[in-house]
């Protein structure tokens, strides 16, 4: 199976969008700016239907002008803030904790924060972390045929195409050396 680089998939259809839609992507973003809409699928949709755009082309050309009205895209950092802000502040030692282990591992491994959620990488993911709820930490692995022991469990809150197990988090403490165990055998197991 091809790995797909997100980036280099972005740079490419932003290359692409003059013979693919007719524009480039900076005179869609100005088109856009005369959506009478204001809901995100709707101004997808409008963009679909008025201008014959394709889904993939429309999504970006939407959330570009989001981006551009938000002062530009948010940082890493940023997003995990985002993340640990109001009820799941409490969970930021936690996170924290996790991430300084995880780093420890290997040199190799991208920690890639997304909207809602951070991303465990090393050319292929092997695990994503994310605040289920405002008690909670959940870190969902891929590890084929593992035991499912104590608080390594079936995966819930997860793609269960991409992650096998889950562990839930709730103290820093919770980070022990099991847990490191399963994630460095998640991050040797990800090819």
């Amino acid at each position: 199976m091809a790995k797909t680089d997100p980036a280099k998939m972005m740079e490419s259809m932003i290359r692409n969008f003059p013979e693919k839609t007719g524009k480039s992507l900076d005179e869609w973003l100005e088109v856009i700016k005369d959506c009478p809409l204001d809901g995100h699928k709707q101004r997808v949709d409008w963009l679909k239907k008025e201008h014959g755009m394709t889904h993939g082309y429309s999504l970006m050309v939407v959330n570009k002008a989001k981006e551009a009205a938000e002062g530009g895209p948010k940082t890493g950092d940023e997003m995990v803030d985002a993340q640990f802000s109001g009820k799941k502040e409490g969970l930021r030692p936690v996170y924290d904790r996790l991430i300084a282990e995880i780093s420890r591992i290997a040199d190799d491994i991208e920690i890639l924060p997304r909207k809602t959620c951070v991303t465990l990488s090393c050319g292929r993911k092997f695990g994503t972390v994310q605040s289920t709820s405002a008690g909670r930490l959940d870190l969902g692995l891929r590890i084929p045929d593992v035991e499912l022991t104590g608080k390594l469990e079936k995966v819930k809150n997860f793609d269960p195409a991409q992650m096998t197990c889950q562990v839930s988090l709730i103290d820093p403490s919770d980070i022990d050396d099991e847990l490191i165990g399963w994630i460095k055998t998640a991050y040797e197991n990800r090819k």
